[in-house]
């Protein structure tokens, strides 16, 4: 369950999930939307309490260690091939949002689960409700960046304001999206960028030890390049188009970054099972 405050965001993300929950393009990601309720006042408010309901699916990142461990004991080409299907489900579900003029902006441990469909099924991935995108529109009014640091934009966490400005939300997300990738192709439970303040660094908080890892993790991204493949059993490295897609999606500077879109594009064009049935001929 995703409770709501506000009655207008509610009403807006209602009509936002019931539109994808019809739509038979909607990725899998997205899916598992079951409905929207209102539920009794509550003291010392009084008000009706809102939310949607989401079928029960597996477990957030935070909480996947053991998925990861079942990935690791299998055969090389199988868990490749799970971990693809993994990127998949994430990449297609924030490129379907940004197609629909929805960033996200709240992803992270506990907003991406991973689980299972059926018992003897492949790791799917699906993401918790719409994230703010629909709060945007609805209530047009500025956005609180929720603060999950490890999953946060370094020009976010420099301290530049952005509103009303689709583009670079577009990028926050896409720098999200890097993140969470790093995670499933190393098979970790905690984001990359996670830090604490070191005091002697004159970091005095979590957003200040987390930009300045973004920064050291710049200069040696060969480094970690070579850490995440070496966690993932040499995944990475199989899969060049991969590093590329996450240097380009890992870019300190926004307007440098690639697109959630473009690299839902380039995995398609990259793993070509995953690209959608050409279209049909004309009818003549």
């Amino acid at each position: 369950l995703v409770q709501v405050d506000d009655e207008i965001i509610w009403t807006a993300e209602r009509l936002e999930l019931a539109a994808l929950a019809n739509d038979p393009a909607t990725p899998e990601g997205l899916r598992g939307y079951v409905g929207s309720y209102v539920g009794p006042a509550v003291f010392p408010s009084n008000k009706e309490t809102l939310f949607h309901a989401f079928e029960p699916f597996g477990r957030g990142l935070e909480a996947s260690a053991d998925m990861w461990a079942e990935l690791a004991a299998m055969p090389p080409a199988e868990a490749d091939a799970q971990r693809v299907g993994l990127l998949a489900d994430l990449v297609s579900s924030v490129s379907f949002l940004h197609t629909r003029g929805l960033p996200h902006l709240c992803l992270n441990d506990r907003t991406v689960r991973i689980g299972r469909e059926r018992p003897d099924g492949p790791l799917r991935l699906r993401l918790v409700s719409l994230g703010a995108g629909p709060s945007l529109n609805a209530a047009n009014r500025t956005f609180q960046v929720p603060r999950t640091w490890a999953y946060t934009a370094p020009e976010v966490l420099s301290g530049v304001l952005v509103q009303s400005n689709l583009p670079a939300l577009f990028a926050m997300d896409a720098w999200t999206v890097g993140t969470i990738a790093a995670m499933i192709v190393s098979g970790s439970t905690e984001s990359s960028q996670s830090a604490k303040p070191e005091w002697y660094r004159l970091q005095f908080n979590e957003r200040a030890a987390v930009l300045q890892r973004i920064t050291d993790r710049t200069e040696r991204m060969n480094d970690f390049l070579f850490e995440l493949d070496e966690a993932s059993g040499g995944f990475l490295f199989r899969s060049g188009w991969l590093v590329e897609l996450m240097l380009n999606l890992l870019r300190q500077d926004p307007q440098e970054r690639t697109t959630v879109r473009t690299a839902w594009q380039k995995l398609c064009a990259n793993v070509p099972a995953l690209a959608p049935p050409p279209p049909a001929p004309p009818v003549t």
